[in-house]
């Protein structure tokens, strides 16, 4: 029987986490899960943040990744001194989720340092020597609208 090859990287990949499993006490995979994001269900297409749940996000410049669990992707919301701003969660890289760092005013992928503009637009390739740039790449994060109503930010699929 000739079973699907596995690359070297995910092989290391799985034996690196199982093994981390077993060195903190035999915790099965599920319980080391990465760092919880809050869980916002999309419903009628907007997806509605409450600003009164996640008071972070009054403040300029704070953003917050939301599991969207009915949508494609999760999806990342930034204060501006604009306004609000949303994209895509997921790299268009190798698909790792990206995070806000204040300190750059950028999202950052964690796998291998690709990093954009609050807006989605590139910043940097992937990569950790010698990046392609981002006209070579021509990559970005899928956009969405945000759009602050109320004490709530509603953010809808960008029509394009």
């Amino acid at each position: 029987m000739e079973g699907k090859k596995i690359t070297r990287r995910h092989f290391v990949k799985v034996s690196s986490t199982a093994a981390g499993a077993i060195a903190i006490g035999g915790v099965g995979l599920s319980g080391c899960a990465s760092k919880k994001y809050p869980v916002v269900p999309m419903t009628d297409e907007t997806l509605v943040i409450d600003l009164g749940e996640h008071a972070k996000l009054r403040e300029v410049g704070e953003g917050m990744l939301f599991q969207v669990p009915n949508n494609l992707e999760n999806i990342v919301v930034i204060h501006t001194k604009d306004g609000y701003v949303a994209t895509g969660a997921q790299c268009p890289h190798e698909g790792c989720s990206v995070r806000w760092k204040k300190d750059k005013e950028l999202l950052v992928c964690p796998c291998h340092k690709s990093s954009y503009k609050a807006d989605g637009s590139c910043v940097r390739g992937p990569g950790w020597k010698g990046p392609p740039s981002c006209e070579e790449w021509g990559k970005r994060l899928n956009r969405y609208n945000a759009v602050l109503e109320g004490d709530a930010v509603h953010v809808t699929a960008l029509e394009e």
